[in-house]
């Protein structure tokens, strides 16, 4: 019978434990590795109709190695830490994912592992250990201080959610230093209808890193979960506005060094907070 269990990703504490599919390439490669790294292994499974592979995630020295099994064949990556440029995790009720985007020489390469929400708990020493290693985070740091937890208090009445998604996004030894946070907007059409223009949101400047959390602008069930995004200050060029954009809504664009860009919607009242965070990444916050 089946059991929606054995779908569910899970960790790998032994080598015992690694998939006859994977054993032997997985010990091929860590076999100099101290002691046993960190890994994870996601069964293969079903998305609507998207098939996802069956996949081994280990955290091995200075890089993340994800294993993939394509029909009889298993394919291996590596991704060095300093090649990662942005992480990305995302939920929607039960589903979960997690984006490695890192360069590759002259271009760039993409990694998603999608898996259960109920087992999000075993990938978080994996997004953690990246964030550290690619924003050269302290790691002698295990709490986050109440200091930069209370920065966020002021959301309490405002988006509870968005209070609780930016307080558990500061790692240990992060120091806040913008948070600008943007309600949901929408427009009214008629008495009972509106046209939805843009999603809630909060960015996030640390010494560290910039932490771009939203809810999505296509699937109106992610006001039941969000998105988040991680990227190194240093891979952060500029930020630019423009206060004339479409529908009576200023845009903003993050810009990162490998030109890849983020673009959002904000009111034109919040221009002011906008124009701090674009002066905190030109003084120096990013490269």
């Amino acid at each position: 019978m089946f059991n929606a269990v054995d779908s569910w990703a899970r960790l790998v504490r032994t080598g015992d434990e690694v998939p006859e599919a994977f054993r032997d390439k997985f010990n091929e490669i860590t076999k100099k590795t101290a002691g046993f790294p960190y890994t994870v292994f996601a069964p293969p499974d079903r998305w609507g109709r998207r098939r996802a592979n069956s996949k081994l995630l280990s955290l091995v020295d200075t890089k993340l190695l994800v294993f993939e099994k394509i029909k009889k064949e298993i394919r291996v990556t590596g991704y060095c830490y300093n090649d990662i440029y942005r992480l990305e995790r995302g939920k929607c009720l039960l589903y979960s994912w997690l984006r490695i985007n890192a360069t590759k020489g002259q271009t760039t390469a993409g990694e998603t592992i999608e898996y259960n929400t109920v087992v999000e708990k075993i990938f978080s020493p994996v997004i953690n250990r990246i964030r550290r290693e690619i924003s050269s985070c302290d790691t002698t740091s295990l709490v986050c201080p109440d200091s930069e937890q209370t920065k966020f208090d002021y959301l309490n009445f405002i988006n509870y959610k968005f209070m609780n998604f930016g307080r558990q996004s500061i790692l240990p030894g992060e120091k806040v230093t913008r948070i600008v946070y943007q309600p949901e907007i929408k427009e009214q059409l008629f008495r009972r209808f509106w046209k939805y223009l843009s999603p809630s949101q909060i960015i996030i400047l640390t010494d560290k890193e910039l932490i771009v959390i939203k809810e999505s602008d296509k699937n109106r069930h992610f006001s039941y979960g969000g998105i988040w995004n991680y990227i190194p200050l240093n891979r952060v060029s500029k930020i630019t506005c423009n206060e004339n954009g479409k529908g009576n809504l200023n845009e903003a664009t993050i810009h990162l060094s490998n030109q890849e860009q983020f673009y959002f919607k904000y009111s034109p009242v919040q221009q002011n907070v906008w124009d701090l965070l674009r002066d905190d990444i030109d003084n120096g916050a990013g490269i």
